[in-house]
């Protein structure tokens, strides 16, 4: 009786050790959430060096370490058309070791054009909004029209189409001319070129009536008169260009573009979202980050997550509409 009552302690002091080191597991754990980050976080960006998405993520490197303490590593893992880094922050862990700074269309426009292994919003978590790229119509500063409104009067008075130069087929600016020509009726021809640039020269040297490019590309020459804006499709007019109207206040039902972003893998605790993107709201209020801003005309949205998440399904919706008419 005395040994099986000696194995009854010595199995209820066991329990008691294995409940205690168990406590003490957890507590660490939370501890350690608590303390985020203490080691290094990698910010995977899905092309080359130089580019919007790789600029940013350089400009917030300096005040995440003053903020935080360690250092954002940039990881540029251009080709695949961003699909390969994509699914690697997809597979990475929810501890927010690894995130990565998107293009909306890379969730929104890719996986309608190429079988791709992701959805949104199920296998991402968003973290915050960093800018808009000011996609917008362009045309040269001496062209007899002053608005997109005016421009397409212009075209269809005529019956002629508008030559409608973009960075590529499948763009959202390619995407852009094929709304206005369902909203409108005015008919265009798209010539894709290989970038914003090569577009600007198209413009100039009468070989197309129409860019549709991010304000970055034409900045100067708009500046200079050589280009002029006709519109923007967004909901309100850009504090950068308050005298250049909206799409939709020229009664052309064309509102949303390409924005770029934070995003995490899936199943990222809220608390952690939450330290992240105030993290990241405080570095972009840093001197480097807004030269980045200034430097590459980028218009800085600061855009909360949930709102992220329904602008991009929301341009999906109407990405898939748009993209089912053309192939019709």
């Amino acid at each position: 009786m005395r040994f099986k009552n000696l194995m009854y302690v010595s199995f209820l002091g066991i329990m008691m050790l294995f409940i205690v080191a168990c406590g003490n597991e957890g507590a660490s754990g939370s501890e350690d959430a608590s303390e985020y980050p203490t080691d290094d976080v990698h910010i995977i960006t899905p092309f080359g060096a130089g580019g919007t998405m790789d600029l940013a993520a350089h400009a917030l490197t300096k005040e995440f370490e003053n903020i935080t303490g360690q250092s954002l590593v940039v990881e540029n893992m251009p080709g695949g058309a961003g699909v390969p880094p994509t699914m690697e922050l997809i597979k990475a862990d929810p501890d927010g070791y690894t995130l990565a700074v998107l293009p909306s269309g890379q969730l929104s426009l890719r996986p309608l054009l190429q079988e791709v292994d992701y959805t949104f919003p199920d296998d991402f978590t968003t973290i915050v909004g960093i800018g808009d790229f000011q996609m917008h119509p362009v045309v040269a500063g001496d062209a007899p029209y002053d608005t997109m409104a005016e421009m397409v009067e212009y075209f269809n008075d005529s019956g002629e189409e508008i030559r409608v130069g973009t960075p590529g087929v499948n763009t959202f600016s390619h995407l852009f001319a094929e709304q206005l020509h369902q909203e409108t009726g005015v008919n265009y021809r798209h010539l894709p070129f290989e970038g914003g640039k090569k577009v600007v020269s198209a413009i100039l040297g009468g070989h197309v009536e129409m860019g549709v490019i991010n304000v970055s590309d034409v900045y100067q020459q708009v500046q200079d008169g050589e280009l002029k804006i006709l519109g923007f499709p967004s909901a309100e007019r850009f504090e950068n260009f308050p005298d250049v109207p909206t799409l939709k206040e020229q009664g052309i039902d064309i509102v949303g573009g390409p924005t770029f972003g934070v995003y995490g893998p899936a199943g990222m605790p809220e608390e952690l979202v939450s330290q992240l993107k105030d993290i990241f709201l405080e570095a972009m209020e840093s001197d480097d980050f807004n030269q980045f801003a200034d430097n590459n005309n980028i218009l800085i949205t600061k855009t909360e997550p949930d709102t992220m998440q329904e602008q991009i399904v929301t341009n999906q919706e109407n990405l898939t509409e748009l993209i089912e008419v053309m192939e019709e």
